[in-house]
């Protein structure tokens, strides 16, 4: 369990660095993955809802993970949250919702979610200038 924690960390913190050292905004990227990309004033309501989504239905999420990481994106440290559904199939995504905040003030930077087939992100464009730089490694993964 701890070396799976490790790697994750370190590819997480990996894939920061690549994308801080090219300076690339990973929107295309992602678009290129057919992810749907919007950027919003605020995502507050949105995490919000989510939020509010696996609160009333405990029983339908699991494993809620919590990472952190520094974002060039947002050039500041964020905190990630991320859930699973077990409504989903399990190999088809692993984590169905996943929550980006600023660490220190938890102000929502990005929400990205798994929904009927298709992926979402939307990101708090007074924020940060694109979706965080999280460009995941396999198709069924949010990060």
């Amino acid at each position: 369990m701890k070396k799976t924690i490790l790697i994750i960390f370190c590819a997480l913190n990996l894939n920061s660095f690549v994308l801080a050292a090219n300076n690339n905004c990973p929107d295309n990227a992602l678009l290129n993955l057919n992810w749907s990309v919007e950027k919003r004033e605020s995502v507050t309501d949105l995490a919000y809802e989510l939020e509010r989504q696996v609160d009333v239905h405990p029983k339908n999420f699991k494993e809620k993970k919590v990472f952190k990481m520094y974002s060039s994106i947002a050039k500041r440290w964020v905190e990630l949250t991320s859930v699973d559904s077990i409504v989903t199939p399990e190999n088809e995504m692993m984590g169905d919702i996943l929550w980006i905040r600023d660490l220190e003030t938890k102000e929502a930077a990005e929400v990205r979610w798994y929904a009927h087939g298709k992926i979402f992100v939307i990101y708090n464009s007074s924020f940060q200038s694109c979706a965080t730089n999280l460009v995941p490694y396999v198709d069924n993964s949010l990060y």
